[in-house]
């Protein structure tokens, strides 16, 4: 894929990311701020409560309200905060979420034309996503093939230019894309270091437990374009990984076929040396067709 596909399916996907984030914030918008008065409210009649009648039935009754509003992506600590639960940066965060599958699941959609948009928008935005993300992945590999063919010409055992090779680069995509990120995450939203980690390594994985995720933080004021640079991380991100697992299986495939070849190759030669001009002259029709059998499926 030359650059300029390439460059070309990265604006489209990024305007259908765009047209994505516009049409979530519009549909959840109405849902949200209703729920965030349902939630204000709440809370007053909570706090205007002087004595429980029922303490368990009240406390049960709590309980749930409270989580259903954690579920709607509404902070009920201190002061009742929603306001940034479906900006557009959020929106746009989701649903580039849903085109890498990652589905953290701390916002989702909350009504039925917003469920229903999201099954299209899935459906169109993977494949889209797919095709992209193997111009990126085309590019990195061959980046990698060209760095690791300075690693081939050493003067040493293959083994050990294997070992280099996933080492170097393994490191060198650990570092840039977990161990650094993760530094940035733990200043920025005030995790520990280990947790900033436990985070980008979940996140590339695609595994997205939804435990952690950035920019949740009512208490922290983020930079507007915050999340929209963390996407970027994920997508580069994404696309070495991918590229590194599928660079090391070719290299693994070609030595074992490499070493196939060499095993075929010495076991031909045995049998030329074993057998004689004189031998061979001797043969029979038979003797000639098994020879010439074994040759084929070596």
């Amino acid at each position: 894929m030359n650059y300029k596909t390439l460059f070309t399916l990265c604006i489209a996907y990024f305007v259908y990311m765009l047209f994505g984030a516009l049409v979530f914030q519009a549909l959840e918008k109405n849902t949200n701020n209703q729920r965030c008065q349902e939630a204000i409210a709440f809370k007053q009649e909570l706090m205007n409560r002087s004595k429980p009648r029922d303490f368990f039935k009240e406390m049960d009754d709590i309980i749930s309200n409270l989580s259903s509003f954690a579920e709607d992506g509404i902070n009920m600590k201190g002061n009742v905060t929603c306001s940034t639960t479906w900006n557009f940066q959020s929106a746009f965060f989701f649903s580039g979420t849903i085109i890498t599958t990652i589905g953290y699941g701390n916002i989702v959609p909350s009504n039925e034309t917003s469920r229903a948009f999201c099954i299209i928008y899935a459906l169109v935005g993977i494949p889209l996503f797919a095709i992209m993300f193997s111009g990126l992945g085309e590019v990195i590999s061959n980046f990698l093939s060209k760095l690791s063919s300075h690693v081939d010409k050493l003067d040493t055992k293959p083994w050990i230019k294997n070992f280099l090779i996933y080492f170097i680069f393994g490191l060198f995509g650990f570092t840039l894309f977990c161990c650094i990120p993760a530094a940035i995450f733990s200043i920025v939203e005030k995790w520990p270091y280990t947790v900033s980690l436990y985070f980008t390594v979940i996140t590339l994985t695609t595994i997205g437990f939804g435990d952690y995720v950035i920019g949740e933080n009512p208490d922290i004021d983020y930079i507007p374009l915050y999340r929209i640079m963390v996407y970027l991380w994920m997508l580069f991100g994404f696309a070495f990984m991918a590229t590194f697992v599928q660079f090391t299986s070719e290299r693994l495939r070609q030595r074992a076929k490499s070493r196939k070849d060499r095993r075929r190759q010495k076991k031909v030669h045995q049998i030329k040396t074993e057998t004689t001009p004189e031998d061979s002259s001797n043969l029979t029709e038979q003797e000639g067709i098994s020879f010439m059998v074994f040759l084929f499926w070596c």
